[in-house]
């Protein structure tokens, strides 16, 4: 694929239309609209109604700035179909990605402005109630008011002479016209540099199997993911834990040789994830393995809870609360120290939070705790995790013969 060449991405000139042309071309009126925001550009919609407040009242003022990028993905299908370049043909055949958008649009930038106009237009939002200033005059800037009342809050309740003024605003359009995959998200990428996207929503741009692979993995995990985060969703958390498995599992440990032949800890970064996203991909038997762990570990956590081992409230039993940490352990344990099945996990867990809760030994120079250890991956943290969940190891397989004392201390393990 490296040495195929490059599709050149190729746009329109920049278009202004008025937003009820807009409507029609873009956003769609029916049911179904013109446009998507596949997951590997876009964040999930995450405007509140106070963000959708906020731009129905600039687009009054008529002080809404801001591009709309797009591909149009009908015309790169037929630029497909009618190009003679060959090693075009064949990059473009392979990735078989425009092929499976059935809308006319691919949105790069501009997907909750858009998805909010569409709900707006087609009166599936409620404009809050209250006064509300316009410009009603661009020309010499008169503004003038009009209140929204209950039950008269659709668009189309709005006033005419507000209506009128409101789709005569402009919106601003640039569309490819011929672009890969690839392509689109290099743009992405270029587009999101200057603002704050985080690593993670950086990454899942990335046109990698690693970015497909997580997607994925979340999708499936949903169920987990939700137990350990508010809304898993939210700029990408569930993603970037999962990447945060996969790293420590794959890339610390220290009785196999690392993928990334770097130290034996290097711990979990942006560096270090990005860096695992620009590696080899799993061949086809990891691919299944790891599969299968988190899909396990997602099994195990739900008997873990439903057993009353961990809690996902605990708000009474802080010494049980479920925890990111204690799971990218768990995790960490069933990948590289044969952690198989729900009696062993039973035990790991209890085990670890035995230590996690008691145990007072202290590594390096700022003489923190394992508890301490766990709330970051650092090099230095994994290394002390390290050295209790190698205990932990070794109790879970001794406890399923007898049941053993914890002890308070390990015996200065952790005075390093």
């Amino acid at each position: 694929m490296t040495n195929q060449k490059q599709v050149v991405p190729l746009k329109e000139p920049l278009k202004t239309v008025e937003l009820d042309i807009f409507l029609d071309k873009y956003l769609g009126k029916g049911i179904k609209p013109n446009f998507t925001a596949p997951p590997e550009f876009q964040r999930p919609i995450a405007w509140k109604s106070s963000d959708r407040t906020a731009y129905f009242k600039s687009i009054l003022l008529d002080r809404s700035e801001g591009i709309y990028v797009l591909v149009d993905v009908e015309f790169c299908k037929e630029r497909l179909e009618d190009s003679t370049d060959t090693a075009i043909l064949k990059k473009l055949e392979e990735t078989e990605y425009l092929k499976s958008i059935d809308s006319r649009y691919i949105v790069l930038d501009g997907n909750n402005r858009m998805d909010f106009l569409r709900l707006l237009l087609s009166d599936e939002w409620q404009i809050p109630e209250g006064e509300y200033e316009y410009l009603a005059n661009p020309t010499d800037g008169a503004i003038k008011t009009f209140t929204v009342r209950k039950r008269s809050q659709k668009f189309s309740d709005l006033p005419s002479r507000v209506r009128i003024a409101f789709l005569s605003r402009n919106a601003h359009v640039s569309s490819y016209t011929q672009i890969d995959r690839e392509g689109m998200s290099k743009i992405f990428a270029n587009i999101n540099s200057g603002i704050p996207l985080n690593g993670q929503e950086l990454r899942n741009a990335f046109f990698c199997e690693w970015a497909d692979y997580v997607r994925k993995l979340s999708k499936e995990l949903g169920p987990l993911l939700q137990r350990l985060f508010k809304n898993y969703k939210q700029r990408l958390k569930g993603d970037e834990f999962i990447v945060d498995c996969l790293d420590y599992a794959l890339n610390n440990n220290n009785t196999t040789k690392t993928r990334l032949n770097t130290d034996v800890y290097p711990g979990v970064s942006p560096k270090t994830r990005d860096k695992l996203y620009k590696s080899d991909f799993l061949d086809s038997s990891d691919y299944q393995k790891y599969w299968s762990k988190f899909v396990e570990l997602m099994d195990f956590v739900d008997r873990l809870v439903d057993d009353g081992v961990i809690d996902v409230k605990a708000k009474q039993k802080a010494d049980k609360l479920i925890r990111p940490s204690l799971i990218i352990n768990l995790f960490w344990l069933m990948c590289n120290r044969d952690i198989t099945t729900y009696h062993e996990a039973s035990l790991a867990v209890e085990c670890h939070e035995y230590y996690y809760n008691n145990c007072k030994d202290t590594f390096g120079p700022e003489d923190k705790t394992f508890k301490d250890s766990c709330g970051g991956l650092s090099s230095e943290n994994i290394k002390a995790r390290q050295m209790v969940l190698e205990k932990v190891a070794l109790e879970v397989k001794h406890g399923m013969i007898s049941q053993v004392e914890y002890p308070d201390s390990l015996d200065g393990t952790f005075n390093t």
